[in-house]
This record gives structure tokens, C-alpha cells and sequence, in this order.
């Protein structure tokens, strides 16, 4: 995978062109299909000249693609009206081996402190938990009662932010984590850090680690867009707290720290909380599309 500003991580889009090119050669249908997308992303930072070059090569690609599939209806929605092209939604999801091993014992940690779980990249200005140490700063609370915990490769912004509000004793920082070690971290937490842009093109972002936060069954509090697909899950789902500003972080903080003190546990969220989004059920949905496209083009070929 490529790595650009940020060290945000990017599909090598390069693939979808030797799809093409197998696809041509073999006279079968292929299929585009979209974790992240690319010229229309709100986090492409190659400047607009490179951008318009990337479209031109995007659009003479997508005419000849059966279909497009993406994470969300909204990008979707952009592809088909940016392109002209039919977009279908699957989405992320959790792994199924990741919540069999997720148990009540497993996922209630007694006594305080109230532990906060992040385990992810930090994006600066975009996806950042500054408003979350504004909110502990004025709280006036000790590592004993809540401690919030990072792991990722840019874990020095979340340091800068805590130090700049006075919070560096509520924080620790530490390198990324194998992906076991990560849901591991997540199912023993008491509350799921979200981090989402907050900002309009964050619509149709629901990020993976969304799924994977579902899937450990604990509360999630989000800081970010509250109009996209992201917030609108976490509601849906009754599935945690949605809050930009400092005080409103610290009302919900206040109300699981109360929580955790009074009964020593935050509890886990119902089994349903993640009903039909595990990556078996998304695979599915992509296997049955293939198989319709499949079944045109040889129904096609019986007609010629």
C-alpha cells in the first residue's frame, strides 16, 4: 500500500487497471470496488493538476467496468453522479472470529479508572482528540478516575494536544499494535474512542474501526461529523455518544466515570449492536452481485 501525507495508508488503485486488462483479455465482466475512494476523496492532497490527471485515467477506467461497489450509499451517490456510473453499497464490517472471542468476562474491567481506548492514526486538524482533552481539562480529574490510551504511528499529535491542555497525566501513547493486539485492547476498554473529521465530506466515511468498535461491544463516543453515515450508525445502533464540543464530551464522560464508580463496571452493549455487519455478511452481498453479473453476461453471450 502507498502511504501519502499524513501517513494516512491508500489502496494501490493501480490494481484496478490489471483487473481491466484480465478482464478484456478474458471477456468477463469485473467489478470496481471502493474502500477509500480516490479523485473524489476529501483527503486527496496531490495538488489539482495531479487530481485532474487522475480523473481523466478514473472515468476512461469506470466506462468499462460492469459496476461500482463503495462503503456507503453517499459515496455511492458521488460516484454515480461524478461518473455516471452504477454504484452499489457494501460495506465494511467486523470479523466473526474477532467477537467469538469477545466474552462477558473478557469485557468488563472492574474498578476505576475509567479507561478510554484509541487505537488507530491520528490526522491532525481532521481526525484529532483535542476536543476530548479540552472537555478532561476542565474536569479537574486524576489518572486514578479516567485514563485515556492511544496506540497508533502518530501518536506524537495526541501527545502535542495533551501536553498543549494540561492533560498529559490522563494520557498514555504508544507504538501500533498486530491486529489481535488491537481488539484485544478494544474488548477490555470501557469506552471506544471515534475519531471522524468534522466536516461535510466526512458524510460518507464510516471507517472500519467503526465495525471492529460494534463488534467489541463497547460504548463508543465519536467525535466528528454528526450528520454522516458514521453518527447515524452510532445512533441507530444505541451504540454511544456523539459530541464535538468540550462540554458535551464531558457529560458523557462524567456519566460512564459515575457509572464505573458506582457499579465497577461500564457493561457491554447487546449482541444486536452488531447484527448484519460482520465481513462474512458483506461478502456475501459482493458474492451475489458477481454471481448476477455473471449470469447477465452469460445470458448475453446465449442471445449472440
Amino acid at each position: 500500500m502507498g502511504t501519502r501525507c499524513h501517513s494516512r495508508k491508500w489502496p494501490p488503485f493501480s490494481v484496478f487497471f490489471v483487473a481491466q486488462r484480465i478482464a478484456r483479455q478474458g471477456g468477463i465482466p469485473w467489478v470496481v470496488d471502493y474502500r477509500d475512494l480516490w479523485t473524489l476523496s476529501s483527503y486527496y492532497l496531490l495538488g489539482p493538476v495531479r487530481r485532474r490527471v487522475d480523473r481523466r485515467f478514473e472515468s476512461r477506467l469506470l466506462r468499462t467496468a460492469s459496476v461500482v461497489t463503495t462503503t456507503s450509499q453517499p459515496f455511492a451517490d458521488e460516484m454515480y453522479h461524478a461518473f455516471s456510473m452504477r454504484s452499489e453499497v457494501v460495506l465494511n464490517g467486523s470479523d466473526p472470529n474477532d467477537l467469538a472471542a469477545l466474552t462477558p468476562a473478557s469485557g468488563e474491567r472492574s474498578g476505576l479508572p475509567l479507561r478510554i481506548d484509541y487505537t488507530g492514526e491520528i490526522y491532525e486538524g481532521k481526525r484529532d482528540p483535542e476536543p476530548l482533552f479540552m472537555a478532561l481539562a476542565s474536569m479537574g480529574l486524576s489518572p486514578d478516575q479516567v485514563l485515556v490510551e492511544f496506540h497508533g504511528n502518530t501518536m506524537h499529535f495526541a501527545q502535542d494536544a495533551a501536553r498543549r491542555h494540561d492533560v498529559e497525566r490522563l494520557v498514555r501513547c504508544g507504538p501500533r499494535v498486530p491486529h489481535t493486539e488491537s481488539v484485544t485492547l478494544q474488548q477490555g476498554a470501557d469506552v471506544l474512542l471515534l475519531l471522524i473529521w468534522n466536516d461535510p465530506g466526512e458524510r460518507g466515511v464510516y471507517t472500519g474501526k467503526l465495525f471492529g468498535y460494534l463488534g467489541a461491544r463497547r460504548p463508543i463516543l465519536m467525535l466528528g461529523f454528526p450528520e454522516g453515515v458514521a453518527a447515524d450508525l452510532v445512533r441507530s445502533r444505541d451504540a454511544g455518544v456523539i459530541a464535538n464540543d468540550p462540554d458535551g464530551i464531558a457529560v458523557a464522560v462524567r456519566q460512564w466515570l459515575v457509572l464505573k464508580e458506582e457499579t465497577g463496571v461500564v457493561p457491554l452493549l447487546p449482541e444486536t449492536v452488531s447484527a448484519g455487519l460482520t465481513r462474512q455478511e458483506q461478502s456475501d452481498r459482493l458474492r451475489v452481485l458477481c454471481v448476477s453479473l455473471i449470469s447477465n453476461c452469460n445470458q448475453d453471450v446465449i442471445h449472440q
